[in-house]
């Protein structure tokens, strides 16, 4: 039940207080990766290309990654159900919003100076390492606090 309620109220924070774009989603892809532990790469993707714009609502997980991949985010071998590492949701999510991050980030571009970039910002509330493996519950919120606080699309 505590479970339940949980996710109720995330899917609500995400809904009312995210951005037009997290809002305009399917609430049926939401409450998938909600439900993810670990995430599948897939659904990663597609929460948080179709956040930035850069892929259309209504593509499938599957057509996320190739749009990924097209886009250097994820390496050729990624795979759609692939549990997502925190390193490569954080590059994807500094990449596909224009995120330019610090120093060695610029440097070495790539998830593990992604992962520290995201920690650093604050949008993970948690420190993390590059390579954990996440839930969709983490992906969600991380990605939901990335909007409130950089207000979405660059």
């Amino acid at each position: 039940m505590a479970d339940l309620r949980r996710r109720a109220i995330l899917l609500g924070v995400l809904l009312v207080g995210g951005s037009v774009l997290l809002a305009a989603q399917s609430n049926e892809r939401i409450d998938q990766l909600l439900t993810q532990d670990p995430a599948q790469l897939g659904h990663t993707a597609y929460l948080v290309l179709s956040a930035a714009g850069t892929i259309d609502e209504d593509v499938s997980p599957a057509e996320a990654v190739a749009a990924a991949k097209d886009a250097g985010l994820l390496p050729a071998g990624a795979r759609v159900d692939t549990p997502t590492r925190f390193g490569d949701f954080a590059y994807l999510l500094t990449g596909s919003f224009g995120v330019p991050g610090g120093v060695m980030y610029r440097l070495v571009p790539g998830p593990r100076y992604a992962a520290r970039e995201v920690v650093f910002q604050g949008w993970s509330r948690t420190r993390r390492s590059a390579g954990e493996i996440i839930s969709g519950d983490v992906v969600a919120r991380v990605l939901s606090v990335y909007l409130n606080e950089e207000g979405g699309e660059r």
